[in-house]
Parts: structure tokens; C-alpha cells; sequence
């Protein structure tokens, strides 16, 4: 960690490898002499009168979703009647919750009585010992914790094996020294986490009202305006038309050969689904995660796409888009618009990139919304000639690169502190620094 912090004047070794040398005067025990481990379990979901009572009752699902180290709260609660049926315990304030599945690591402290299902367990603490000691050590252990997991579908954490897990004991006093010391310095580390994630938002912010305004109001400040008579376009350039995308485009669905033919998978063909659309990084798409051969290809009724065409998702989820540098073709949750007038496909790229919750309000479906090429076709759109298209689609790949620059900066500095933080924590916790008079 630097000259900041020194080590313990003496160490001795732990006999765990993934905890290497500890201080001379900490013991080295196993869980369970530290803490009773308490099971959860989970009421009949269709009998009614066991769910919506008064009595938390946590999930791997609420713990992955809380952002300090305490819970209060659940999504689901159960009733008395509930909490009797099916054998979960009630769990005093100030134990530990950790997820023993799906994921195994996720943690916290919780501040009122609750239970838990049984992909939880709880950590009550049975010797003089401090709670957010404990919390702060199984924080950084969520490596070894899986690796002592088992199962085939999914790991799970036993109570046997958890509590056979090995940690570091420092005495009581210690253990509050080294609480508060990570206390207050990893909630300095945060206030910056959380500073430059708020950059991030921000400049995503900024970047999406930099689109919307050049490719609806175009560059020049003095145009004259007029009302585009589309609510969420308001007004536009008096010398811009407004057309629906079927008379610039020729939109072209796609289709997925049969799954258990091997013989129409792994060719030469890119095929490309919504999730493919969803990882790309920047604007344009060479690759697939599947290949599709040429049997596939004829087998299914997908169609060849040209270059520098619009793929867009159009179900699951609506408006995840990308212009292609190669020729390809698509499954069924995508489709593709190939510019069929003078047009240049940046902008129109610009365009739907800022329509994704238009496109959505046309989505239809009970399962999960689907944009139809009906529906798809009739959305009418700015259309700027192509000679002002051309200059707002390079304006704006100058301006988004210098905003995605600042966004990737700050997403750097937000990894390099997470990184610091844990690798603080982790120091502390297993006595690679001595921060007892750090307080």
C-alpha cells in the first residue's frame, strides 16, 4: 500500500495460503468458533396468507442490490404465519448476511430483526467480536468463499464448508481499530467513487443532448424554425422535411436457421442479434458472436445485408443499434434499414440512437415488445439534404469523441479507486498494514 502505512513489527506465517503471513499476536481460526451460522428458507409462494406481512425477509436478490453495508429492507415480506410454515430463523441485529448462492459473496449488516430464504445464511457473532471487522474480511473473500462452493446447476456454500473457513483474529480492540480506520478511509475512496460516476452521468447526459439537438435543430443557431407538427420533435429547420423512414429506407428482417442443425452453424456468415447490438463499443459492427454457413443462410430466409447499412434491434430490447462495416445478416430480433435514397447513414445512425423511447412507444407485445417493419416504417423523422446531413454527422463524431474521451477518463479513475479500496481493505483485514494508530 505504499509508504503511507507501515506493517506489524513481527509476522508469522498462517498456514493458509491465500492469507500468506499475519501479525505475530492474531490467531488464525475457523468461522464457526467465531460466529453461530443460521439457515434461511422460503414459505409456499402460492399460499397467500404467508406472503406481504410485516416481517423482512432477505434474498441473494436484495443483498445484490444494496449500496452501503446495511439492510433494512426487503422486496418481499413474509407473515407470521409464513415465518412459522417453513423453518427460517429470525436473525438478530448486527449479524452478517451473505449469500451462500447464486451468487455466493454478496454481504451485509443488517440494522433490524429479519430472516432470510435459503440462499442466504447468517453470521451471528457468538465471542466478543465486531461485526463490520467480519464484513469488511468476507468483503474481499468472495474468491475463496466460491472456490469452497459446490454443485453442478449452480455453487452453493454449505454451512459445513463455510464454517470450516479459516480467518484472521485480531483481538477486539483491534478489530474496532481497524473497522473505524477502513470506515472513514473507504468512505473517502467512495465520495470519489461517487463523484466520478456522477461525471459519467453527466457526460452521458450532455453527450445525448448534443445528438438530439444537431440532428433535430441542425448547426446554425439563426435558421429560421418551423413546428415539425411530431410532438417530440418540436420544431425544426424550415428547410427540412419530414418523411417516414420507409421512403429512406428499404427495411430488411432477419431469421435463425434450426439450432440442432450443426451443419448450418460456425461458417463464414455474420449473424447478428440484439445481443451483439447490446456489447458493441462504438458505432459500427464487424463481427458476431455466432456465424451462421451458407446452408444456414439458405435454410432460414434471412437476407444479405449491404455495407453501412442501420442494424437495429427491434425486440428484447427495442434500440440497441450499429452501422455495418461488412456484409451479414441478422436474426429475427433485428432489422435492417438500407438507405435507399441519397442519405448518409451516420446521421440517421445519430437519429434513431436518440429515439430509442419512440421506438419503444411503438413496441407491441404482452411477452415482450416487438417493433413491427409496419410500425417501424411509418416513423417519421427529420430529413435535412444530404449535403447538411453529411456536416451534422461529422460534427457530431467530433464532439461525441471528445465527450466519450472525458467518459472513458472517468471510468478509469472509478476502476483504479474500487481497486485501491479493496486493496485497502484487504491489507487491513489481513494485517499487511498496521493501522492502529492510524485513528
Amino acid at each position: 500500500m505504499g509508504g503511507k502505512y507501515k506493517p506489524y513489527p513481527k509476522y508469522k506465517a498462517s498456514g493458509i495460503e491465500w492469507l500468506g503471513d499475519v501479525p505475530e499476536h492474531w490467531d488464525v481460526i475457523s468461522i464457526k468458533r467465531i460466529v453461530n451460522i443460521i439457515n434461511g428458507s422460503t414459505p409456499k409462494s402460492d399460499t397467500e396468507s404467508y406472503w406481504e406481512g410485516d416481517i423482512v425477509w432477505v434474498t441473494p436478490s436484495d443483498l445484490s442490490q444494496i449500496e452501503n453495508k446495511y439492510i433494512n429492507s426487503s422486496k418481499r415480506r413474509i407473515t407470521q404465519s409464513g415465518f412459522y410454515s417453513c423453518g427460517t430463523s429470525l436473525v438478530p441485529e448486527n449479524s452478517i448476511i451473505l449469500s451462500t448462492r447464486a451468487p455466493i459473496g454478496s454481504l451485509a449488516i443488517n440494522k433490524t430483526i429479519l430472516c432470510t430464504n435459503q440462499g442466504c445464511k447468517s453470521l451471528v457473532l457468538k465471542r466478543e467480536s465486531i461485526s463490520l471487522f467480519f464484513y469488511y474480511l468476507l468483503l474481499i473473500s468472495t474468491e475463496q468463499l466460491n472456490l469452497l462452493g459446490r454443485g453442478s446447476t449452480f455453487l452453493e456454500l454449505s454451512s459445513e464448508d463455510l464454517g470450516s473457513f479459516s480467518v484472521p483474529f485480531p483481538s477486539f480492540t483491534e478489530q474496532q481499530q481497524i473497522a473505524d480506520f477502513l470506515d472513514r478511509e473507504v468512505g473517502k475512496i467512495e465520495v470519489l467513487i461517487a463523484k466520478q460516476e456522477r461525471l459519467v452521468e453527466l457526460l452521458t447526459e450532455k453527450r445525448q443532448a448534443v445528438i438530439s439537438h444537431a440532428v433535430t435543430k441542425g448547426l446554425n443557431p439563426n435558421t429560421p424554425m418551423k413546428p415539425s407538427a411530431i410532438d417530440w420533435l418540436g420544431d425544426i429547420p424550415e428547410h427540412w422535411d419530414v418523411i417516414s423512414i420507409k421512403r429512406i429506407v428499404n427495411i430488411i428482417n432477419g431469421s435463425t436457421p434450426k439450432s440442432d442443425t450443426e451443419s448450418y452453424w460456425e461458417g463464414d456468415i455474420v449473424w447478428v442479434t440484439p445481443s451483439d447490438l447490446s456489447q458493441v463499443e462504438n458505432k459500427y459492427i464487424n463481427s458476431s458472436k455466432r456465424t451462421i454457413t451458407q446452408l444456414g443462410f439458405y435454410s432460414c430466409g434471412t437476407s444479405l445485408v449491404p455495407e453501412n447499412s442501420i442494424i437495429l434491434s427491434t425486440r428484447a430490447p427495442i434500440g440497441s443499434l450499429a452501422i455495418n462495416k461488412t456484409i451479414l445478416c441478422t436474426n429475427q430480433g433485428c432489422k435492417s434499414l438500407v438507405l435507399k435514397r441519397e442519405s448518409i447513414s451516420l446521421f440517421f445512425y445519430y437519429l434513431l440512437l436518440i429515439s430509442t423511447e419512440q421506438l419503444n412507444l411503438l413496441g407491441r407485445g404482452s411477452t415482450f415488445l416487438e417493433l413491427s417493419s409496419e410500425d417501424l416504417g411509418s416513423f417519421s423523422v427529420p430529413f435535412p439534404s444530404s449535403t447538411e446531413q453529411q456536416q451534422i454527422a461529422e460534427f457530431l463524431d467530433q464532439e461525441t469523441q471528445k465527450i466519450d474521451s472525458l467518459i472513458q477518463k472517468s471510468k478509469h479513475m472509478v476502476m483504479l479507486l474500487k481497486e485501491r479500496k479493496t486493496a485497502l481493505i484487504s491489507a487491513a483485514v489481513t494485517g499487511k498494514i498496521d493501522v492502529r494508530n492510524q485513528n
